[in-house]
């Protein structure tokens, strides 16, 4: 079986993707910034953006390298560009055949942010360089974007909805994205300088998909709707001013109206999972934490 290294190990989706391609019978490494073992990793190598991986390519005999990493934080856009360039090229040297770098589909919103830039230039580094590109919408699973959303559901009250919460939500479920990375490897399907949409066809909109958390976890969160506009313009005037300390800022809102313009094709069906709606998702997932409590329980 191939020897798979994965970056950003430790983090929501390289943990997942770990535990399933090892449950597949792969050699699964990670790159996390310690090397604590992980659950579904034979060895997990010390590696921080910006800096060359040791150890890795030299020891092993790499197949296929996933990059997952990503910086947050002050210079994010060139650790992760050229930090994810190093690590790409270390890689090439090395001869592994197959580089798959995960992206998002922010980068079709011509979004101004360090994110989205990063993630785009880095797309055409990877095209011209014979890698495959993924483009995830926001991952159904414990982590990430939609477990701090989960978070803030259950903390605060109230919550404010843009726009009524219409603004649609291009998703997939963690366990869906797992299992087309699996393929793409054990079938040997990836073509080289190839972009591929990995998420659901049809979008939820923001309103249903908070609502189905409330649904699911029983929360009592109350939503207040907001007209996204005038927030946008006064984050746009504080941020002028040099106040910075907000929560979101008018990127993230510009970003989100965006969405509302957004018809994106996907190539979710090529791979003959079935169309699963986000209450289904979501149901699977407070049904994965139960099992999980009671385990730890027993």
């Amino acid at each position: 079986m191939s020897t798979i290294l994965i970056t950003g190990a430790n983090g929501f989706i390289g943990r997942a993707l770990g535990r399933v391609l090892k449950q597949a019978q792969f050699t699964t490494l990670g790159v996390a910034r310690q090397t604590t073992q992980l659950p579904g990793y034979d060895t997990v190598y010390r590696g921080q953006l910006g800096q060359p991986l040791t150890g890795a390519f030299e020891e092993q005999k790499i197949d296929v390298l996933i990059h997952c990493a990503n910086a947050a934080g002050p210079d994010e856009y060139e650790l992760n560009v050229a930090g994810t360039k190093i690590w790409a090229e270390q890689a090439q040297d090395a001869g592994v055949s197959t580089q798959i770098f995960l992206s998002s589909i922010s980068v079709l919103q011509q979004s101004p942010s360090s994110y989205a830039r990063a993630k785009k230039d880095l797309e055409e580094w990877f095209v011209d360089h014979n890698g495959v590109v993924l483009r995830l919408g926001m991952v159904i699973g414990n982590g990430g974007i939609f477990a701090r959303m989960q978070s803030l559901l259950k903390k605060f009250p109230l919550m404010p909805l843009l726009d009524g919460g219409a603004i649609p939500v291009y998703y997939s479920g963690i366990d869906s994205v797992c299992q087309i990375i699996e393929f793409l490897i054990n079938e040997k399907k990836t073509k080289s300088g190839e972009i591929m949409n990995l998420q659901q066809q049809q979008p939820a909109s923001m309103r249903s998909m908070l609502q189905e958390i409330k649904n699911h976890f029983g929360y009592h969160c109350v939503f207040i709707p907001l007209p996204s506009a005038p927030i946008y313009y006064a984050l746009l005037i504080l941020e002028k001013a040099g106040v910075r300390f907000l929560p979101v800022s008018s990127v993230n809102i510009k970003g989100a109206r965006q969405n509302r313009e957004m018809q994106l094709d996907s190539d979710y069906a090529k791979f003959g999972l079935p169309e699963r709606d986000i209450s289904e998702l979501i149901k699977k997932l407070k049904q994965e934490k139960i099992e999980t409590y009671e385990r730890f329980e027993k």
